[in-house]
């Protein structure tokens, strides 16, 4: 008896963190497909675009993320489109190919 509920809480416990990841994703999904072209000014974020538009860098900011948003400043420049788009769409494919690079070993040897 004290085994099966020991089973039955495991269980109960592993997949309801299964559904509670799989919720997250889904939820995180909703909000960046429905919230893409949306601009949302944290204090951060002027923080950053003025560093970058400046390059002033501290010991706090570093210099490559500044460096990054001044070159998608200029892109917006350029082509007129927003620089947060660039930025998101950068961060994106950069999160893909980090997920690529760290799942193969996962998937190596599979046949599906």
């Amino acid at each position: 008896m004290v085994n099966s509920v020991k089973t039955f809480f495991q269980n109960f416990i592993k997949y309801f963190l299964y559904i509670a990841v799989f919720a997250q994703i889904v939820s995180g999904t909703v909000y960046l497909v429905c919230n893409f072209t949306v601009f949302t000014v944290y204090p951060e974020t002027e923080e950053m675009v003025n560093a970058a538009r400046n390059l002033i860098i501290d010991e706090y900011i570093g210099f490559l993320y500044p460096l990054f948003i001044r070159m998608c400043l200029g892109i917006q420049d350029f082509l007129g489109i927003g620089y947060y788009l660039v930025a998101h769409l950068v961060q994106l494919l950069v999160f893909f190919v980090s997920i690529m690079y760290f799942t193969k070993p996962f998937f190596k040897g599979r046949n599906w």
